[in-house]
């Protein structure tokens, strides 16, 4: 009976990534979603960004190493034009809802940044979610793979 408690109640955590480009009409916008099509909530404990298998710092800097550009914090605006990001950790997604983790339109100002960074990040970025059911039984989840892996915590 706890088994089938358990398996009604079990998150399953999808970070999906987005160019654009297959949509029809096509929208040249990058977005990250995280998604959980599972039974259960997920308690999102860890989230990462990775660029080649490395921890980077944030969205802007996985970008701009992506690009292979550097810029100081006040070019940030100009060099990667609009975005939206949301802070990920802690957070609660319920069964069968989104979370919009990224959103960074192409516009006229980044193309040459924007055209770079499409150009790589399939093989190069990925996102990464540790994440719990209400049992405290916890996932390692990317964007690169289907199945989570089991993991014994996200501490």
């Amino acid at each position: 009976m706890q088994r089938l408690v358990e398996a009604n109640s079990r998150p399953f955590i999808q970070i999906k990534i987005s160019d654009g480009r297959a949509e029809h009409p096509p929208s040249e916008v990058l977005t990250v979603t995280m998604s959980n099509p599972g039974a259960g909530a997920a308690r999102v404990e860890r989230f990462s960004i990775l660029v080649d298998d490395k921890p980077v710092s944030d969205i802007s800097a996985a970008l701009l190493q992506l690009a292979d550009l550097q810029a100081k914090p006040a070019d940030l605006p100009g060099t990667l034009g609009p975005m939206t990001y949301a802070d990920v950790v802690p957070s609660y997604i319920k069964a069968g809802s989104d979370l919009a983790v990224l959103r960074w339109p192409r516009t006229a100002s980044d193309a040459p940044v924007w055209d770079k960074v499409i150009d790589v990040e399939a093989k190069h970025l990925k996102f990464e979610a540790c994440y719990c059911s209400i049992f405290d039984e916890c996932w390692i989840e990317n964007s690169h793979t289907f199945r989570p892996t089991p993991t014994r915590s996200c501490g």
